[in-house]
Parts: structure tokens; sequence; C-alpha cells
């Protein structure tokens, strides 16, 4: 496991070939994984009445 800043994922076409970290060696990958956590950036709902959750999302 790695813990350096990512600087830029590289690749061609699409298709992920590394990971460009800030210091030390790429690492090469033709995958990657990631959560997408959706957070609530406007206060719209709340003004017209919606529920906010614990997160700061709306409903």
């Amino acid at each position: 496991m790695r813990d350096e800043v990512i600087d830029c994922l590289e690749g061609v076409g699409g298709q992920l070939e590394r990971f460009v970290f800030e210091d030390g060696p790429p690492l090469d990958r033709d995958a990657v994984f990631v959560v997408n956590a959706p957070r609530q950036h406007s206060d719209l709902a709340d003004r017209l009445g919606g529920t906010s959750f614990a997160d700061g999302a709306s409903r």
C-alpha cells in the first residue's frame, strides 16, 4: 500500500495505465475503484422546505 499524493493518472484512449505520484516511482495499473459520496453544496433544498441529512445532503 502506498500513501503518497497522486499527481495524475496516465493512460491512452480512456484506458488507465499508471498512477503518477508527486514523489516516488509511478505505479502501473489498469483499473481503479472509487467510492462516490455525493454531498449537497447548495442550500436550495433547505430553502424549499426539504429535510437535510446529517452529512449535509438534502432529500
